[in-house]
């Protein structure tokens, strides 16, 4: 007998499919490895997004310093306690913080790279630059900002005969995924838009704040211009 899921686009059924598949299209392992590599133990880390733990996890078990934020209450109800404990319940530009980090990294929430493309969840190139902004605030004069390298499967297989398919499609300056949950006969359509910026556009609405490299197979790292360079930067625009 097949089990009839219900509404599946539910913040609280969104939560359960991504604590239950993400492993499958996020490649934390292969990531993790890639940011031991990147990030010196001692480092204090800011993760944004942490979503149901399971990469805060993995950060958490070799010793770093890390505390979180992620604006889905659902989503950190989920996560282990420990996670919990070391997470906030706010949208990046909201974080009010104490101190400062030496990396901001996001892995599979809020800000992701893309089909060669930097993709966040903002819409408005307004509230990327203030979360840029933002980030460079919370960071050490020396600090990085690292941002996944990530892609989705197209298909995801829920058990019980249901399917969840994601389809992309480019857009000037977006990218708008369409997710589509199938069971039996029954269909449910959702679609998402998110900014999507080419690597030159981003450097050049953050060059203020950072220096991109793309380089690395698993992330691209933002270098942190030190206040006394961006103010340089900002009267040398100055006319």
């Amino acid at each position: 007998m097949k089990i009839r899921l219900g509404n599946p686009f539910t913040e609280e059924k969104i939560a359960d499919v991504y604590s239950r598949y993400s492993h499958r299209y996020h490649a934390y392992q292969e990531a993790f490895e890639a940011f031991t590599r990147l990030v010196p133990l001692e480092s204090r880390v800011l993760e944004i997004g942490v979503g149901t733990g399971a990469f805060t996890e993995l950060l958490l078990s070799v010793g770093y310093d890390v505390k979180g934020i992620d604006r889905s209450e659902e989503m950190l109800r989920r996560a282990s306690e420990q996670v919990r404990v070391l997470s906030r319940n706010c949208d990046l530009l909201d974080y009010d913080y104490s101190g400062k980090y030496n990396v901001v990294v996001s892995h599979s929430g809020g800000f992701t790279f893309k089909r060669g493309k930097f993709e966040i969840y903002y819409q408005k190139k307004e509230d990327l630059e203030q979360a840029l902004q933002k980030v460079h605030s919370v960071l050490v004069d020396e600090g990085r900002f690292l941002v996944n390298k990530g892609e989705h499967d197209n298909e995801i297989d829920l058990e019980n005969g249901a399917i969840l398919t994601i389809k992309q499609e480019e857009a000037e300056n977006s990218r708008i995924y369409t997710y589509t949950f199938q069971q039996g006969d029954r269909e449910i359509t959702r679609q998402q838009r998110r900014l999507a910026l080419s690597p030159e556009e981003l450097q050049e609405m953050s060059s203020h704040y950072f220096n991109w490299n793309f380089d690395d197979e698993r992330w691209i790292i933002g270098e942190r211009i030190p206040k006394f360079l961006e103010i340089m930067q900002v009267s040398e625009d100055d006319p």
